[in-house]
């Protein structure tokens, strides 16, 4: 089996709709794991701006790149990152080191186009 990470990121928000945003993006990571067989080794958990001096996102860059991480999986591409320069300089890395990158919406969509 190969390992992945999920990658969940969440806007400033009050406590309720932050949590039932992260466990919605949870979810939705954990389902296209284990629809495509892959053992989620580790989510991490970005909260407000990412104003951190290493954000989980760069946690999870660095994990990827220690660790044996075959893919990476977001709930929608516009969680990975708010700037495109950012999207396309991480799917670049990921690419690089032969990380498959995963977007549970476009699973979702090719799914439902497959099956009708």
């Amino acid at each position: 089996m190969n390992d992945a990470v999920g990658y969940i990121r969440c806007s400033h928000m009050d406590a309720p709709a932050m949590t039932r945003s992260i466990a919605v993006q949870s979810e939705r990571i954990r389902l296209i794991a284990a629809m495509r067989s892959l053992r989620l080794y580790r989510v991490f958990i970005d909260i407000g701006g990412g104003c951190s001096v290493l954000s989980e996102r760069e946690r999870m860059l660095n994990c990827i790149t220690c660790d044996n991480i075959d893919a990476v999986i977001v709930a929608g591409k516009d969680r990975l990152a708010r700037e495109y320069s950012d999207y396309f300089r991480i799917l670049g890395k990921l690419d690089a080191l032969g990380i498959e990158f995963i977007c549970a919406d476009e699973e979702r969509e090719a799914l439902l186009d497959r099956h009708g």
